[in-house]
């Protein structure tokens, strides 16, 4: 077991092998589970070392490492596929090295400091970005956090203090950071999409410009600009 299920609002699985569950309050989460919300759905996992991961509506993401040592986390690593999902990381897990991050399929966010958020959005452009159909916008509430791109480029990192936010246009290097946060969730979206859909659009970016860099992530449309990136709904 690396965590548990804290929080379900409206309607969430755990998919485990190939069984898919219904997410309750008390539910254990293994490594290797896949944690899906639906149009409403909302999903809080706390890990062992007291992290909490949130999931928002539409969002598909896989715990796919989760290591302690002496009880201490030695590596943590959560993969976003669609959607997302909102990190506040311990204390425990931000003294351990490598600490806490989170990949999409072209993107890698690093935890150095508490509480961050960031918003994947996938399928449409941007003023500016007449060929990129992959953003993230990540900001972050309280330390710093480490964004990149997935591999991870010398030069392009960016730290992200309290109170900023970056925005990664699919594989440019992050823009600067600048004072700002990320709006709410939307219960609403444009366009329903699966991860192979989301992968796909990856690809298809690449071919112009790229991927993109995540990290822990808040969905969805709104302030941002781009379209918002779902997951099949639960049946």
């Amino acid at each position: 077991m690396v965590g548990k299920v804290t929080q379900v609002t409206g309607k969430a699985q755990v998919k485990r092998a190939n069984n898919s569950l219904d997410a309750v309050p008390a539910m254990p989460v293994e490594l290797h589970d896949q944690l899906k919300t639906a149009i409403p759905g909302e999903l809080t996992v706390e890990m062992l070392d007291n992290s909490m991961l949130t999931l928002n509506e539409s969002s598909l993401l896989t715990i796919d490492e989760s290591i302690l040592s002496g009880g201490v986390r030695a590596s943590t690593n959560v993969e976003l596929l669609s959607g997302s999902v909102k990190s506040l990381v311990s204390a425990v897990a931000r003294k351990a090295a490598p600490s806490f991050t989170v990949t999409t399929p072209n993107a890698i966010a690093g935890v150095r400091g508490t509480e961050f958020t960031c918003r994947y959005a996938a399928g449409k452009a941007r003023p500016g970005f007449p060929n990129c159909f992959e953003f993230t916008d990540c900001a972050t509430t309280a330390g710093t956090v480490l964004v990149t791109n997935n591999p991870p480029r010398p030069g392009a990192a960016v730290k992200v203090p309290a109170g900023q936010k970056t925005t990664v246009p699919c594989l440019l290097a992050p823009l600067p950071a600048t004072p700002g946060t990320l709006g709410a969730l939307s219960a609403t979206a444009s366009s329903v999409l699966g991860p192979a859909a989301v992968v796909g659009a990856g690809a298809a970016a690449a071919g112009v410009i790229g991927g993109t860099v995540a990290g822990v992530l808040e969905t969805t449309g709104g302030g941002g600009g781009g379209a918002a990136t779902t997951v099949t709904p639960l049946r």
